[in-house]
């Protein structure tokens, strides 16, 4: 199943060539058809219910981010059709960057400046516990995903 990234052909789908599960052809014919909606990755049927769930985790994230993010914005009377753009924007930047293969600690790293707002923000992030949440989140979403009848 692709993405909701589908709708603006950015879709991350998960492929298994799972033995018994389909043919090498119906495999490539998947891949093929489904990489016309964004990148196809091919995973382990060991990581496949893990990998589904950290997917929609990272939706629902996104999602949870912008909204929460546009609320605060609201409330310092920043009007939302200038918040949601540039929240958006500057993710996908981050992501970017991310998909050109600089690894996430060293990405951090270069935006912590000392006493810069990004480096305030990261704090937060850490002292709010997000990391507690973000994993509860994500352990729960592969925990439904495994729940699925294959």
């Amino acid at each position: 199943m692709p993405t909701i990234g589908a709708a603006t052909l950015e879709s991350a789908t998960l492929l298994t060539d799972a033995p018994g599960r389909a043919t090498d052809a119906t495999v490539e014919l998947a891949a093929w058809i489904f990489g016309s909606l964004g990148k196809v990755f091919r995973v382990s049927d060991v990581h496949f219910d893990s990998l589904t769930g950290i997917s929609a985790a990272s939706n629902a994230l996104a999602v949870v981010a912008v909204q929460q993010i546009a609320r605060i914005a609201a409330s310092k009377g920043v009007p939302r059709d200038k918040v949601i753009p540039i929240v958006s924007q500057c993710i996908r930047g981050t992501v970017g960057m991310l998909l050109s293969e600089i690894e996430p600690e060293n990405l951090q790293r270069s935006l912590s400046t000392p006493g810069s707002i990004t480096e305030q923000a990261i704090s937060g992030f850490v002292h709010g516990q997000l990391s507690g949440i973000l994993g509860e989140a994500v352990n729960g979403a592969i925990k439904r995903a495994s729940d699925y009848e294959k």
